[in-house]
């Protein structure tokens, strides 16, 4: 059985309301992006990729075919919401779901994402 490593750095984190998605999948570690990444979130977190940005903290998973395909239906591959791409991660190449920067800035104020030297999604109790 193919399996594949995914960095998941919102709600399908161990604890967050979508992991769900992940039972039976095996967790591996947490981790940290080796690139750099703007972080937005209403509801439900999303990063682009930006050289000004910060490194990202999330989890990384192996996960089967079938639950990749599940995942890309959730992030809304199909429609454009998010991209999957390959990026390095704590040394570990992973797939990640990815909008593209937007051309001008992002309004969010959202208190989940914690801005200090890594961007961290954490869930408001």
């Amino acid at each position: 059985m193919t399996k594949h490593t995914v960095f998941v750095y919102g709600s399908l984190k161990r604890g967050f309301h979508n992991n769900y998605f992940l039972k039976g999948e095996q967790f591996l570690q947490e981790a940290v992006s080796d690139d750099k990444f703007e972080m937005w979130g209403w509801g439900f977190p999303f990063i682009a990729v930006s050289p000004s940005g910060l490194p990202v903290a999330g989890e990384l998973w192996s996960v089967s075919n079938k639950v990749l395909t599940r995942l890309d239906v959730l992030e809304g591959i199909a429609q454009g919401f998010y991209r999957r791409e390959s990026r390095s991660f704590s040394g570990v190449q992973a797939w990640v779901y990815l909008v593209d920067l937007p051309e001008e800035p992002v309004d969010s104020d959202d208190e989940r994402v914690s801005r200090t030297e890594v961007l961290n999604w954490r869930n408001r109790r």
